[in-house]
């Protein structure tokens, strides 16, 4: 809800699958995570509509200024 209401259109985590998938999150099938991280466990939920069908690629890191 918290997201939502920031403005957020996905959030995107690294989580089990078993876990997550009841609370809405699906595996995010086009996105790279960098690092060792199991492709299996890159997650999404769309806060809108559609959001998240268009994701792919490397996820990069966005610095966030004051």
């Amino acid at each position: 809800e918290g997201a939502q209401r920031a403005g957020h259109a996905v959030i995107l985590l690294v989580g089990d699958e078993p876990y997550f998938t009841p609370l809405g999150f699906a595996r995010a099938r086009r996105v790279i995570m960098p690092g060792p991280v199991d492709p299996r466990r890159v997650l999404t939920l769309a806060l809108r509509p559609g959001a998240d069908e268009n994701l792919e690629g490397l996820v990069k890191a966005r610095a966030i200024l004051p």
